[in-house]
């Protein structure tokens, strides 16, 4: 939920009557908030500006110094944003393809995640009427059937990584890539899960390639990674396993799409690594 005190600090840089800092805001205006939502976090929004950002980073220090729970819409310039939402602007203009914006939106979400913005999702508004159920309200009439298409498989993929994905940090991954793929890859760390995301950038072109993981992650050796479902069509992943120490994931991705694994690894010692006996790699 918004506060609209709040969001007119951070347009205007003017403090509402009673505070002179972000801390006095925010114990005011967002602590002891009596609303039945008090549960949620509160929306900020910093997208407007570098200046409404500035303003939106130190409302985000002072909420974090007193364990006040926010997310905030747009780069606010904070160092961890796994408070951050992904926003997909669903809005077309005159030089837009035809066609399924599916691809296009898909992309939008992918940079999000790309950037870090793992705490949720906001499609073109984030406004209801209180009392509303969550969701989305079109304007004008029914949308049309690639659009309705588009968002489907838009929030089909939200839902299916959500789980994974939720409040994970952005790290960057030692991970080796075949010259042909024209692609982007980071790791999602949450305490002790670990993803990776691999991102096709193009909006135009389809790419093909490997991307081999490094053999270890913070001296636990990679043991299978597991691809998480992203469609309706795909209710199981492929499980890859370590060949010549490596695991190796094969992509094929079309402009815009992404596909994510979760990975798990263990500890091992060298003295407890063993021949497979069958001429493959080194197993425990």
């Amino acid at each position: 939920m918004a506060s609209r005190v709040v969001q007119h600090y951070i347009r205007t840089g003017v403090w509402p009557a009673g505070t002179t800092n972000a801390r006095a805001l925010v114990e005011t205006y967002l602590s002891d908030s009596p609303s039945a939502g008090r549960s949620y976090a509160h929306l900020i929004d910093g997208s407007h500006s570098e200046t409404c950002r500035a303003r939106t980073k130190g409302v985000l220090t002072a909420a974090r110094q007193l364990s006040v729970r926010c997310l905030a819409i747009g780069d606010s310039g904070v160092t961890d944003r796994s408070d951050s939402l992904a926003v997909v602007t669903t809005a077309e203009n005159a030089h837009q393809v035809d066609g399924s914006p599916m691809e296009r939106w898909l992309a939008q979400y992918h940079r999000e995640l790309l950037l870090g913005k793992t705490g949720g999702i906001v499609v073109d508004r984030y406004r209801r009427v209180p009392g509303d159920p969550p969701g989305l309200a079109t304007d004008g009439g029914p949308m049309p059937a690639a659009r309705s298409a588009a968002l489907r498989a838009l929030i089909t993929r939200v839902r299916r990584w959500a789980p994974h994905v939720h409040r994970a940090a952005v790290q960057p991954v030692d991970v080796v890539i075949s010259a042909n793929a024209d692609i982007l890859v980071v790791r999602l760390v949450r305490g002790k899960r670990e993803h990776l995301l691999i991102f096709n950038p193009s909006p135009d072109r389809y790419t093909r390639g490997d991307v081999a993981l490094p053999e270890s992650m913070g001296g636990s050796a990679l043991t299978r990674a597991v691809e998480v479902p992203s469609s309706e069509t795909s209710p199981a992943g492929r499980v890859l396993y370590p060949v010549r120490g490596r695991v190796v994931v094969n992509v094929a991705l079309r402009p815009g799409d992404a596909v994510l694994f979760e990975l798990f690894s263990s500890f091992v010692t060298p003295d407890a690594m063993v021949p497979s006996g069958r001429g493959g790699p080194w197993v425990p």
